[in-house]
Parts: structure tokens; sequence; C-alpha cells
């Protein structure tokens, strides 16, 4: 298990009972914390959108491509794109992962129930969240991050650097006889690709109760190189297959 998952585990324990002991905060309470008590909601389909200020009118704005991008990866599964990262699998099960994630299914959390899933915009000033803004600050590269048993996905300020959606010139070739892919750029390093990441790992997690966790497979290659079974529970091959359906 990763530094940054452990010390996020710490965390959410040592928040539940701060939750509990907050009545009025339990309408926004997603996962076993509540987030503060600034009033900084906005809404976009099932999604909500917090803390964000100025930039919720982007996360909005991702969320809106990332509905109808997945639209086309839903009905793509006969691809080559498919067939390269999913192999066999069965087609139902990517399609039941990815639609969730177009309709912002309520997440089952530890502690609250089914929840609404919640896009957090961290930052240094909301006492809540600023935990997560220090983890953000760990690595340079560190664009989201998504604790287990909440239904949150924390955007660091990093994620906003990155280009909304990938370009059609980033999409790479797939040498099917040597299972390699020959990479042009990183096609899941856009806003859209983090995004597809973090979803699907939350997802795949209500689909399979007790996965462990910390076990994404990452990097390209190493996707390809999946068993369909694996594939399936593989965050890192979602967010690939829909960055170049």
């Amino acid at each position: 298990m990763s530094s940054t998952l452990l010390r996020t585990c710490l965390f959410l324990a040592l928040l539940l009972p701060l939750a509990r002991a907050r009545p009025q905060d339990q309408e926004r309470t997603s996962g076993g914390f509540s987030l503060g008590m600034v009033n900084d909601w906005v809404p976009s389909g099932n999604y909500l959108i917090y803390s964000c200020g100025s930039k919720a009118a982007d996360v909005k704005n991702i969320l809106d491509m990332t509905y109808l991008a997945l639209q086309t990866a839903i009905l793509s599964t006969d691809s080559a794109a498919y067939g390269a990262f999913f192999r066999t699998a069965d087609p139902a099960s990517v399609t039941a992962v990815l639609s969730n994630i177009t309709a912002g299914a309520k997440i089952k959390t530890l502690r609250h129930g089914l929840r609404a899933p919640v896009l957090v915009c961290v930052n240094a000033l909301d006492a809540g969240i600023r935990t997560f803004w220090n983890m953000c600050q760990e690595s340079e590269r560190t664009a989201v991050i998504q604790p287990p048993e909440t239904s949150l996905v924390f955007l660091c300020p990093v994620f906003f650097d990155q280009k909304p959606l990938p370009l059609s010139t980033d999409c790479a070739t797939v040498n099917h006889a040597g299972t390699a892919f020959l990479a042009h750029h990183y096609i899941a390093g856009a806003q859209y690709g983090f995004l597809v990441h973090a979803l699907a790992d939350m997802y795949i997690r209500q689909r399979v109760p007790g996965r462990a966790l910390g076990g994404d497979v990452g990097g390209e290659n190493a996707c390809l190189a999946l068993p369909p079974d694996q594939a399936l529970m593989n965050p890192s091959s979602y967010a690939y297959y829909v960055s170049c359906k």
C-alpha cells in the first residue's frame, strides 16, 4: 500500500467521529466525513462539485465532455482499442462501469449509505480538505486522489494544468503481434483520462467488494499485457481504452 493511500486511510479514520458530531453538515456528507462548512456546491447531472469557486465551470465542462465521450466508448466495444485493452472480456462488464460513470450512479459509502459522487477542488483554505492539499503537493504528478470507501474524487492543482481531452494526434497505434503500445504521447494524461481513471476505480470497487487497494497496473504496455479478467479490474485499462477508442 502506498504512503499516500495509507495516510488517506488514517485521515479518514480520524474524521469519522467529526462527521457524526456535525449533523448540520450531513446533507453534504460523502463517505465517512463532512467536507466543511463552505457553501460552495454546484450540481452537474447527478454529480456534485465542491469548493471549486471560479473553477466550478471548468469542472462542469469536463464532466459534460466526459458524458458525451463515454457514449462513444460504450458503443465501441467492437473496436481495435477495446480488443487491445480488454481482449475477450465481456463488453457488458466494461460498459456497466462506463455507464455508471456517465450516469453518476450513487456510491455505497462505509458510514452513510448511498451518496452522490462528488468532485472536490483541493485548496489550502478549507480545513476539511487541507490534508489532501498536502498530499497533492507531495508529487507534481498527482492529479487526482480517490479515498476508498467514499464517493469523493479530489482534484489537485495539477489536474487543471492538463488539457481537457486527448487529441486525435495523441492516440497511438497498437502492435497486436507484439502486444506493444507505440505511443506518441501519454494519451490518458488529459483531464478526461485522469477523471475516468478515478471514477472507474470507484465503480469497480462497487461491483467487486473487497477488491484489493493500490493494485492498479499503470503504463500502456503493462495494461495491454493483462489477461481479460485482470483488465476488467484495472482502472488504467479503462482510461487508456476510452482515450483511444
